[in-house]
């Protein structure tokens, strides 16, 4: 008679589970995958040029490229680490800009479908100064 109680129990502590942990999974993995810069603004609201950029994030790593007309360069990469849902910090281990090196930088960002929108404040970007970045990215569908 007690293994007829327990048994949906336990199935339903598993269901639960189970869409807890994917749930979860999902939300930390939102980043994960490649993205093409489509707008990089300046924090007055002007469109600063052609957003020639690729970032490729990882499970806790991430590079980003400036796409050249001979190829691709390494712009910055480092490490990521998801607080939560709209916020997560990157540190730059290799940059371009030498004075990147070693910075931990906050972001906010949203995912909506295939659109990555970011904002924060960059360290040392701009000659050594801070620089706000609001950053739209879209993300690239290999399967096509």
């Amino acid at each position: 008679m007690k293994l007829k109680i327990y048994l949906p129990v336990i199935a339903i502590t598993l269901l639960i589970s189970s869409y807890t942990l994917q749930r979860n999974a999902n939300k930390s993995n939102g980043l994960k995958g490649a993205w093409q810069m489509v707008e990089l603004v300046s924090a007055e609201g002007k469109v600063l040029g052609p957003a020639r950029f690729i970032k490729i994030f990882h499970d806790s790593t991430f590079q980003s490229y400036m796409l050249t007309n001979n190829g691709a360069v390494t712009f910055v990469e480092g490490t990521y680490k998801i607080i939560n849902d709209s916020l997560y910090n990157e540190t730059v281990t290799i940059a371009v800009n030498q004075a990147m090196h070693g910075k931990t930088n906050h972001f906010k960002y949203k995912i909506d479908r295939n659109i990555l929108r970011m904002s924060g404040v960059v360290d040392a970007q701009f000659g050594g100064s801070k620089a706000e970045v609001l950053e739209s990215w879209i993300k690239i569908d290999f399967r096509k």
